[in-house]
């Protein structure tokens, strides 16, 4: 579950995911219904949503710690540090053109012909990508996330 990044000097980013933070406990956002895929139950990780327009499918994190960073990385990734998440939802897939398009209503760069709406939207402004999340009563996730 990649977050979104940001290129060194370039601001154009792969919309890898948008996520929504939750306060506590399990619920589903509103406008996002259970998705007909799920082989989870509620309130498990990996429990899937749909929104019922855009057609993007959300997954469920738990809350939960884990270790971040590096010792051996570069001087920004130290020190190793344990960091607590609040249970969040995040995109299961890339979100694509197809799916843009249902949100947003036009695309900056046109896919290959072979993949048409399938395929991953890419070379999107993160403002751009911020206006989509909005719109589905999202956001971008953390770099934690």
């Amino acid at each position: 579950m990649d977050a979104a990044w940001v290129g060194l000097g370039v601001a154009l980013v792969s919309l890898t995911g948008c996520a929504t933070a939750q306060n506590a406990g399990f619920s589903i956002p509103e406008g996002w219904i259970a998705s007909p895929d799920n082989d989870k139950g509620p309130g498990e990780a990996g429990y899937r949503i749909v929104h019922e327009q855009a057609g993007v499918e959300l997954v469920y994190v738990p809350a939960g710690k884990f270790l971040m960073g590096s010792e051996a990385g570069d001087p920004d990734e130290k020190p190793v540090h344990e960091v607590e998440l609040r249970a969040f939802w995040v995109g299961r897939t890339e979100v694509t053109v197809g799916e843009w398009r249902r949100v947003m209503g036009d695309v900056d760069f046109e896919p290959p012909n072979d993949q048409g709406h399938n395929h991953p939207l890419v070379a999107v402004a993160w403002e751009r990508c911020q206006e989509f999340c909005e719109k589905l009563g999202l956001r971008l996730p953390t770099e934690a996330e």
